[in-house]
């Protein structure tokens, strides 16, 4: 989890591949999409380095990418 914590970035896109947000870590990712953690950490083991999310009824392609 530390390893997740320190480097990874995120980016999160709509559904036409527009990049809207760039989070430097985990703990602002968390922070500013108002997601539980350990949600997100399941989401990512278990489908790789891109997840769809929900965020005020849209959704939204959420990559993971190491630093």
């Amino acid at each position: 989890m530390k390893e997740f914590r320190c480097y990874n970035y995120f980016v999160l896109y709509d559904c036409d591949d527009f990049p809207i947000c760039l989070f430097e870590n985990l703990d602002e990712l968390v922070r500013k999409i108002n997601y539980n953690e350990r949600d997100l950490l399941k989401r990512f083991s278990k489908y790789g380095n891109c997840i769809r999310i929900i965020i005020n009824n849209k959704f939204y392609k959420l990559f993971r990418f190491i630093d």
